[in-house]
């Protein structure tokens, strides 16, 4: 299972991956969990550490994107824990005490988990401790018999009266003492706390990541929900801003396989250039399928799916698992790919007319509209010349001589099953139009070689 955590000051990632295999990233900000999700289509997400302040927080609406997009989304320990409090009716799912307090109103305040944190290369050290820590440490003091009630209160009172990032404890001990709380236990806990002080993001951090890994063991089905996610201008509007702020894992120890693979693309020629534009294809697809302006039915996604593995030679199971192995893909994200190759094939042929004069006029910016062009006049007038009164038709015999001829000798392969679907994904009107267009290129060639076709 293809797993995203966000995480940060409240677990290592060296920790963390003792527990979890996943795309381990930086603390979640608005916009990263639909970048996740775009980039990575993981089956779960989880959500450690976020953003308060310093930059947007998460937004509510791309998680809710993301579980009506199929995905398992956690939550606990800081930010995590906050979001799933007021998305678990969404289908959220909350782990550990501080996400059980903010559900049950115990504490409502962001300050409760925030902390002010070191840059990236230091794994996001904490150089704060949150509320929700010290809260359960004192807690835990005034049970073992370390401070009286009222000493854990006043001390409570001290800390949560603290801007979040200067709280700690030497910080609260010493303005207890100012205060004129009981020296001999202020004491006391200043040396109860070298073994005693409880790290309840830690712990929760770690009860998320073991309960994704339960998810994973079971090899769950997509994530299913009971709203419908609408989208509106607003939510269009952010995630073009989403796409915009895409940032990368600075660290290298961190950084994913297919970060790794992206730049192998990037430094590879022109070749990242075709296949990004290739991929728009594919995300405006997808993002007409979200607004119901173009459907792919079972029929049609099985006959794509087939036709897939026929161009493939996938013709065994084996042969595809072998081929998903080797692409990091699992039958879920097969279909998922099939499926997006469907839409793109279906709104290229509804739209076929209007892409053709974009095609041409991408011709004219980058491609080849001299050489082909000229290859087109040469090719009417050289037909012409011939005084061919056929005007493009043909007998069976010539027509198939044409069309083996074209896949074998001019493209170096065999006849497609299907000549119907080869014809419509080449753009052609009918498949009548292919043959014809085969016949002139065949008439041409032997025109060209000296010899009448004929």
């Amino acid at each position: 299972m293809t797993a995203c955590v966000f995480i940060g000051p409240s677990l290592a990632v060296a920790q963390a991956r003792e527990v979890l295999d996943a795309n381990y990233l930086p603390p979640v900000r608005q916009g990263d969990v639909y970048r996740a999700v775009a980039r990575w289509r993981p089956r779960a997400i989880g959500i450690i550490d976020g953003y308060f302040h310093q930059v947007p927080s998460v937004w509510h609406k791309e998680i809710l994107w993301a579980m009506a997009e199929g995905v398992h989304v956690f939550g606990s320990a800081s930010m995590g824990a906050l979001r799933a409090a007021e998305l678990e009716q969404f289908g959220m799912q909350g782990v550990g005490e501080v996400f059980t307090a903010f559900r049950d109103r115990v504490i409502e305040d962001d300050d409760e988990v925030a902390v002010v944190h070191g840059p990236p290369e230091t794994g996001f050290l904490a150089a704060s401790e949150a509320m929700v820590n010290i809260r359960r440490t004192l807690a835990d003091a005034q049970a073992q018999g370390v401070v009286a009630a009222t000493t854990q209160e006043a001390l409570q009172g001290i800390a949560k009266a603290l801007f979040y990032p200067k709280r700690g404890y030497p910080e609260i001990l010493k303005r207890g003492a100012a205060e004129g709380l009981p020296a001999d236990q202020l004491s006391a806990l200043r040396a109860w706390l070298e073994h005693g002080r409880v790290d309840l993001k830690r712990r929760d951090a770690l009860k998320m990541l073991t309960a994704m890994r339960d998810l994973a063991t079971e090899d769950p089905p997509p994530k299913r929900v009971d709203y419908a996610f609408e989208h509106t201008t607003m939510w269009e509007a952010a995630i073009a801003q989403s796409d915009a702020g895409y940032h990368e894992t600075v660290n290298d120890a961190e950084r994913t396989a297919q970060e790794w693979l992206l730049d192998e693309l990037r430094l590879d020629g022109h070749t990242y250039h075709a296949l990004i534009y290739a991929a728009l294809l594919r995300l405006l697809a997808r993002r007409e399928a979200d607004r119901g302006l173009v459907e792919v039915g079972d029929a049609e996604r099985k006959q794509h799916a087939t036709d897939f593995r026929i161009e493939r030679g996938l013709h065994f199971g084996r042969d595809l698992d072998q081929w998903l192995e080797e692409r990091d893909l699992d039958r879920e994200a097969w279909e998922k790919l099939v499926e997006d190759e469907a839409l793109v094939n279906k709104l290229g042929h509804a739209t076929r007319a209007q892409l053709e004069c974009y095609v041409i006029d991408e011709l004219r910016a980058n491609g080849d509209y001299v050489r082909l062009a000229a290859r087109g006049r040469t090719k009417r007038q050289a037909l012409l010349a011939a005084e061919d009164s056929r005007h493009g038709y043909a007998d069976t015999i010539e027509d198939l001589r044409a069309l083996t001829w074209y896949f074998e000798q001019r493209l170096g392969t065999g006849l497609p099953g299907d000549i119907d679907t080869y014809a419509m994904r080449q753009g052609f009107a009918s498949t009548a139009a292919f043959q014809r267009a085969v016949l002139r290129e065949y008439r041409f060639q032997l025109v060209n070689d000296g010899v009448r076709a004929g």
